[in-house]
């Protein structure tokens, strides 16, 4: 693993989903200096404070979104409306909250911001965090990306 904080976000991922609904995933390696490339379909950011300070970007295609909502509700859904943004921003922050949860069970004293759902074609996200790492999940509804732009501050336990 790039950092150490990675093992807690991939953890915390893989749990979240197999445990939210039915849904077969696995984690690709961790992609250092990874910039968020314009992405296409649902993005949701989360901010990081306290010994660590960055941002948390989940991304996955719309139609991914779609499917994990019905699973999620066990109803169809057939565009990204208030009950599928909802799902999915609440998805994205049991993910963060779970891997904060497990670093701060660890030392460290993190707190996060509530989720920023972002739909569309062309979203481009731009921040002056350097060194982001990629973690690419695959699951049998299709990619997700967890994207985290985190640098530990001077003192912080690691």
């Amino acid at each position: 693993m790039p950092q150490p904080y990675v093992k807690s976000f991939v953890d915390s991922t893989l749990s979240s989903l197999t445990e939210s609904m039915d849904i077969q995933v696995s984690a690709g390696e961790p992609v250092e200096n990874a910039h968020p490339d314009p992405l296409d379909g649902v993005v949701v950011v989360i901010g990081v404070t306290g010994d660590m300070e960055g941002r948390i970007i989940y991304s996955m295609t719309e139609e991914t979104a779609l499917k994990i909502c019905e699973a999620m509700n066990y109803e169809p859904f057939e565009s990204m409306n208030d009950l599928a943004r909802s799902t999915i921003s609440e998805l994205a922050n049991i993910i963060g909250g779970r891997a904060v949860s497990d670093l701060n069970d660890n030392g460290m004293k993190i707190m996060m911001s509530p989720p920023v759902m972002l739909t569309g074609k062309v979203i481009i996200v731009s921040d002056k965090l350097a060194g982001a790492i990629l973690i690419p999940v695959e699951s049998n509804f299709g990619p997700l990306w967890v994207n985290l732009a985190i640098a530990s501050l001077a003192g912080a336990k690691k």
